[in-house]
């Protein structure tokens, strides 16, 4: 993976998200302004996407009612930094981001590498959302510190930013919290689209994973609980799985382990099914 690459759009990402959050006046603008991004970091990277489903999303027209008829002139440096460009896997967008941030060499990450950059993204947004839920009174933004937002980035991500990654590939993901939520509820009853609801589940899961929200089928969480059970589309489904399985075989979750060992069995059999 070049990982250099990533690191490179995720500090021009800091300085272009600090510049475009500065012309809003109040903290509950700046929460909102977040969230919309947030909620683009989501969409994008997965329109067209068989997986995700996100097929009818139309980002202009989402950023038209949501950023531009509300904030009008404020978001003119938005705009003139394409800052929502840094969500798309989209080859022209990428191509364009390339240019103005004269990266070099100007290369197209693929699906794994631009993964990795939406995931880290997304909780860059998150601490700078739940900074602005927790600040006091007349106590600076930490979106406005770059450098101090970099660390805390670093410190959640065990990644560096000014150099070399600390692993090649971050193993924590929001597919494989999910896999892990799904199969832990599972194995002490509470089955997915059963007699719970997703978003009651959605709602445990934000807990034990200390995540503030305020709606969570709007969360990233929520989200991917809505495509509970059938993840078989996620190209990574069966390391996501194994990984999953051994952090259940340390625990001695017997329940969870023997769910999972099924649907890899039943992935298997797919598998030579297809061969044949």
């Amino acid at each position: 993976m070049r990982d250099e690459q990533i690191l490179q759009r995720l500090k021009y990402f800091l300085k272009d998200l600090s510049a475009s959050i500065k012309p809003l006046d109040t903290t509950e603008d700046k929460i909102y302004f977040i969230k919309t991004l947030m909620e683009l970091n989501i969409e994008m990277p997965y329109k067209n996407n068989e997986y995700f489903g996100s097929q009818n999303f139309d980002e202009e027209n989402f950023i038209d009612e949501q950023l531009l008829a509300k904030f009008r002139h404020k978001m003119k440096v938005f705009v003139s930094c394409k800052l929502h460009y840094y969500f798309s896997p989209d080859t022209t967008y990428q191509e364009s981001l390339n240019q103005r941030l004269q990266i070099n060499p100007a290369v197209i990450l693929d699906k794994d590498e631009f993964f990795e950059l939406t995931e880290r993204l997304y909780q860059i947004l998150d601490m700078v959302k739940t900074d602005l839920y927790l600040k006091e009174p007349n106590k600076p933004d930490l979106v406005n510190d770059t450098s101090k937002l970099q660390e805390l980035a670093e410190q959640k991500t065990g990644k560096t930013m000014k150099g070399s990654s600390k692993s090649t590939r971050n193993e924590f993901t929001r597919s494989r919290q999910t896999i892990a939520m799904n199969y832990l509820f599972q194995s002490v009853g509470l089955k997915v689209r059963g007699e719970i609801s997703v978003v009651s589940l959605a709602r445990l899961a934000h807990l034990l994973s200390a995540m503030p929200y305020e709606d969570a089928n709007d969360t990233s969480i929520g989200k991917m609980m809505k495509k509970l059970p059938d993840m078989t589309q996620n190209k990574h489904y069966e390391k996501d799985l194994e990984f999953v399985r051994k952090h259940f075989v340390d625990v001695q979750l017997k329940e969870a382990v023997e769910l999972i060992d099924k649907e890899l069995a039943l992935l298997e059999k797919k598998l030579k099914f297809k061969k044949n």
